[in-house]
């Protein structure tokens, strides 16, 4: 229910589940843990946020007591808690967290693993976020620098067509476009239609594939869309306001 945006749903269904497993389980139990951080963040989806950080924090807490300070869960609860934080606007207490939750990744796996580029990337989402809300052009720069990693790092680890470089790719993209880098964005999303191609696709040619399913076999709708959103963007940047019309409309 939760992955199909069914919320309402969800948090119906596993508000009785929290209630039900706290009869019959030790309030420690995995089990609550991993039910208690599914509710958690369906209350961050439905912007019911102070309920999603006070679920989130007795999660945390527990978990530490229960698995100490250097537990995948752990790190997948600090992650979630800085999400919400990022929503409410709270952007040093959420950074704060998905440090931590770094170098749990970094000490369980090691620095170079897809793993540990996954919370990289939620980092650079919240710099992205910040560089838009602030208009200032360092938060972009930071979430390049570690997107760039991020994507060399789980390309090896899942390969060029994994969904999570594909979002990677997105993002990294729409980062370049608003540093002025319309040549590298470009480049990205070519590779989004043709991860073995290496010179980039011009304006028309990237429009055209985008538009067209048929040719374009690796993005569904949604990311088609997000595609053309960014190409727009480009277009209008460099001054091309009808063909930038043309793709918005």
């Amino acid at each position: 229910l939760r992955l199909s945006g069914e919320y309402n749903q969800a948090e119906s269904y596993l508000e009785d589940a929290v209630k039900h497993e706290r009869k019959i389980r030790h309030p420690e139990d995995y089990e609550i843990l991993k039910t208690q951080s599914n509710l958690a963040v369906v209350y961050g989806f439905l912007g019911k946020y102070e309920r999603a950080i006070e679920l989130l924090n007795r999660t945390i807490r527990l978990t530490r007591q229960n698995e100490g300070r250097q537990s995948l869960f752990l790190a997948v609860q600090l992650n979630n808690l800085a999400d919400i934080y990022f929503k409410i606007g709270q952007y040093q207490r959420g950074m704060g967290l998905l440090y931590s939750a770094i170098n749990i990744r970094t000490k369980i796996y090691g620095e170079d693993h897809h793993e540990v580029a996954f919370i990289a990337c939620n980092m650079a989402r919240a710099f992205y976020d910040r560089g838009k809300r602030l208009g200032n052009r360092i938060p972009f720069m930071r979430a390049a620098r570690l997107l760039e990693s991020a994507l060399q790092k789980t390309t090896r680890g899942l390969g060029q067509t994994h969904p999570r470089i594909i979002k990677i790719r997105f993002l990294l993209s729409a980062v370049n476009c608003e540093l002025g880098n319309y040549q590298r964005t470009l480049s990205i999303l070519t590779t989004l239609i043709d991860p073995n191609r290496v010179k980039p696709l011009c304006e028309v040619s990237l429009r055209d594939a985008l538009l067209t399913p048929k040719n374009n076999q690796i993005l569904d709708e949604k990311q088609r869309l997000n595609g053309i959103s960014i190409l727009s963007d480009v277009l209008f940047a460099k001054g091309d306001l009808g063909k930038g019309l043309e793709l918005a409309d």
